[in-house]
């Protein structure tokens, strides 16, 4: 009997302990899965930091490009080249001349097609560049955006940048005396997004525009488009020259008697 009795008392005090032991070991495993947890965070952390570091684009973009038009006089076409140095970053074409539609057609290095702009024909666009309204679409015909040209601004040209939502993506100021322009945020007008800049050489334009990257909101395929029609329009963005007027008084002085 009292064997029993001591085999009971085992059973007993193992079914009490038994809960407690897998209690201890489970929290033993969760803190060491937190610790391991912590470390794989940490250890990513640090990477992230540090490819940062090497890739992260600095003030100075790595990819700027040079935009180059050329178009043979009373050619129905233009051909707009972008460079990244002496690499080539895509193309754009633009189709139509004296009508009141024009395409703009990009494609990448590849040549592959892959987004069009079509300006519209009920706008000021028709008759003014400033007034342009240009429909982006990529290469399976999804909407991109819309770039459209304002009316009432303070500024010689102002141009909205809009997605395919119809959310502001970026603002284009055209410069007061010289044919630049500049995009800015449309949350922080001082946060400059992009820059154009250009000049003329008769049937040929080079416009170099240089990317914040980091901070860069709108759509590379707009501005892209929307470059080739700045440099398209180069002329009509420049101030006319100011007329100055001389006056030439010519006076007999033998009318006057001075005497």
């Amino acid at each position: 009997m009292l064997p029993e009795m001591n085999l009971k008392n085992k059973a007993r005090i193992f079914a009490r302990l038994l809960p407690r032991f897998f209690t201890k070991i489970f929290r033993i495993v969760t803190s060491e899965l937190e610790n391991i947890m912590k470390f794989i965070t940490s250890l990513l952390a640090s990477m992230l930091v540090l490819s940062q570091g090497f890739s992260a684009p600095t003030d100075e973009p790595a990819e700027n490009w040079r935009v180059i038009k050329n178009s043979p006089l009373f050619s129905t076409s233009a051909d707009f080249d972008f460079k990244n140095g002496n690499s080539s970053v895509g193309r754009v074409v633009r189709t139509g001349l004296l009508c009141p539609r024009y395409y703009y057609d990009l494609y990448s290095v590849q040549d592959n097609f892959e987004a069009r702009g079509i300006t519209r024909f009920f706008s000021l666009g028709f008759l003014f560049s400033w007034g342009v309204e240009i429909d982006i679409y990529d290469a399976s015909s999804r909407y991109l955006g819309l770039i459209q040209g304002q009316t009432l601004t303070k500024a010689r040209a102002k141009f909205m940048f809009y997605g395919p939502m119809g959310e502001t993506r970026g603002i284009a100021y055209l410069n007061s005396e010289k044919a630049n322009l500049l995009i800015v945020s449309p949350l922080d007008e001082s946060v400059v997004l992009a820059e154009l800049t250009g000049d003329a050489y008769g049937d040929v334009s080079s416009w170099a525009v240089k990317l914040n990257h980091r901070l860069l909101e709108v759509d590379s395929r707009l501005l892209k488009i929307f470059s080739a029609f700045v440099a398209d329009y180069h002329s009509s963005f420049k101030e006319p020259p100011k007329e100055v007027y001389h006056y030439n008084f010519n006076y007999n002085y033998n009318q006057f008697d001075f005497n």
